[in-house]
């Protein structure tokens, strides 16, 4: 920049047409002015303020873009980090059946492969896979000759009569 400026500005105002950034009025002047030689000074001072508050501007309308760019990237990145890890959730549980996503999560921060965290999981709480659910009432209104009718029972003796044998799988 310091060794063309010229060649500086006319990068800059690439970068920024490309960026979408208005660039029509940046070099109206309202005077004609002598132009500038590289390796010179300027002819006087009003000019070399108005360079600088121009070389200002476009350093300052160029790290705002490098700062939009960062940003973009950034968002890329984790876009990306957020596709892996849902594929390799979604692997897992196809893989695994159910398990808390959350201390499997965890178990990867700590350092732990995916197979590691799961065979973690299973020794410490067990199958992930979903035992069937008890059953209570025998469907489509038929009464097994074992059982007592719940039909005939009143509202308060059909909930003991059901917290019964739910109780009762849960022990065996």
């Amino acid at each position: 920049m310091q060794n063309d400026p010229v060649k500086f500005i006319q990068e800059l105002t690439t970068a920024m047409r490309e960026a979408g950034m208005d660039t029509d009025n940046l070099f109206d002047q309202q005077e004609p002015q002598e132009p500038y030689v590289p390796g010179q000074p300027p002819q006087d001072d009003r000019m070399a303020r108005e360079l600088q508050s121009r070389l200002d501007q476009y350093e300052s309308m160029l790290g705002t873009v490098y700062q939009q760019q960062q940003s973009f990237q950034q968002q890329q990145v984790e876009a990306q980090q957020m596709q892996q890890l849902d594929r390799l959730m979604h692997d897992m549980h196809t893989r695994h059946g159910d398990f808390d996503d959350d201390w499997f999560l965890l178990q990867l921060e700590k350092g732990a492969t995916p197979d590691q965290a799961i065979n973690a999981y299973k020794e410490r709480f067990g199958s992930p896979e979903r035992k069937p659910a008890p059953r209570i009432l025998s469907g489509n209104g038929a009464v097994r000759q074992d059982q007592v009718d719940p039909s005939r029972l009143s509202d308060a003796d059909r909930k003991a009569y059901a917290l019964a044998i739910l109780q009762a799988n849960t022990q065996s």
